[in-house]
């Protein structure tokens, strides 16, 4: 037996080919006209080949059936004339949201992903732009969908992108870009790590903190560990520098909370890549609700079978100062992209100003 529609949808489904006039709703709301405060190349100026998506959490409430959704370029007096020639695909669905996401992509999806364009190669641009801005939603900029997405209410939408290549036909444009108020964090290094097991350097450990408008982002990771093992995270709320015997180096926290963060790969990173703590770094990031301007205390400990004592290799101490929040601007959108690993990549990267609270305004067109 079928399970039956909801009146809210069958009205929706029955309706909307009856209908003649389509309507519109941009995400963020505050960019409807509004200029953006910033710009980005991914995924439509990019050549990489990747995987792009955006959580969306304050559409309008009530079913709709979206139909298209829509970009716009930053303000500008040029007259831009060129095209991007895009081979690729996209896909939309119910989503966690923008502020509860995970930064593994297909984690957010809360029912399976629908295909809304089979993949296919079309040109897309030029953007028109306007002095002042906000420039206009063009028709140029659209991505129409094959068939109509039904959006159910109350449930964030994330849409996303599989580009499989992007080929420059001339300038289109550059696409505007919206962010929320973001208020950075710091961490700073007491005390040393033990040297993990064939490794010449003390295991390292350091966090990235940003507010974004009320909500907290922390990227736990460390390098120099040993290789493949799996690591704990202890955060406290005191600053120790404790001597354990048959442990390598000294408890620098207390133990308010012991938790998995991920395993180390070959290379001793764990939740980062080398240098660039912005790569792998999905496995060691929480978003949670702010808990304003206050001082916590992290360290990593790692399983490290060579050592002669307690089988750990602890890395330093790292103080944690979380910021005040500023409120005065939310953009409840969320994007994830990669860098790297093409269109089946699992992982997004992660950037502290650029990725929780940052997103391209989108424009949906919906019946």
């Amino acid at each position: 037996m079928k399970p039956a529609l909801s009146l809210s949808l069958l009205v929706i489904c029955l309706a909307a080919p009856l209908s003649a006039q389509a309507k519109y709703a941009v995400s963020p709301v505050i960019a409807t006209n509004n200029e953006g405060t910033s710009a980005n190349a991914f995924p439509f100026t990019s050549t990489v080949q990747r995987r792009y998506m955006q959580v969306h959490s304050d559409l309008p409430n009530g079913a709709v059936r979206i139909s298209a959704i829509g970009f716009r370029i930053t303000a500008t007096t040029i007259k831009p004339a060129g095209y991007r020639t895009l081979d690729m695909e996209m896909f939309m669905g119910r989503s966690r949201t923008w502020n509860t996401c995970s930064f593994y992509f297909d984690q957010n999806y809360l029912a399976p992903k629908t295909k809304v364009i089979k993949r296919k190669t079309f040109n897309f641009g030029p953007g028109i732009g306007a002095s002042p801005g906000p420039s206009p939603f063009v028709t140029a900029l659209e991505l129409k969908l094959d068939a109509p997405y039904v959006r159910i209410p109350t449930f964030s939408v994330a849409w996303e992108i599989h580009m499989h290549s992007n080929v420059s036909g001339g300038s289109i444009g550059t696409i505007d870009a919206d962010k929320a108020n973001i208020v950075l964090g710091a961490d700073s290094p007491y005390g040393t790590g033990c040297t993990a097991t064939g490794r010449t350097a003390p295991v390292r450990h350091t966090v990235e903190i940003a507010d974004i408008a009320g909500t907290l982002l922390l990227m736990f990771s460390a390098s120099q560990c040993p290789a493949n093992a799996p690591g704990i995270l202890v955060l406290g709320t005191k600053k120790l520098d404790l001597k354990i015997p048959g442990l390598c180096t000294n408890l620098y926290t207390d133990l308010f909370l012991v938790t998995p963060i991920g395993i180390a790969n070959a290379n001793g990173d764990l939740n980062r890549d080398g240098t660039r703590w912005y790569y792998n770094a999905a496995g060691g990031a929480w978003l949670l609700p702010s808990i304003g301007a206050v001082t916590l205390y992290s360290q990593i400990m790692v399983f490290d079978a060579g050592q002669s004592g307690i089988k750990l290799a602890g890395s330093n101490g790292a103080m944690l100062t979380l910021p005040t929040s500023n409120t005065a601007k939310s953009v409840p959108v969320t994007r994830l992209f990669n860098n790297s690993g093409g269109v089946t990549e699992k992982m997004s990267a992660l950037f502290t100003t650029s990725s929780v609270g940052y997103c391209l305004p989108t424009r949906f067109t919906y019946l």
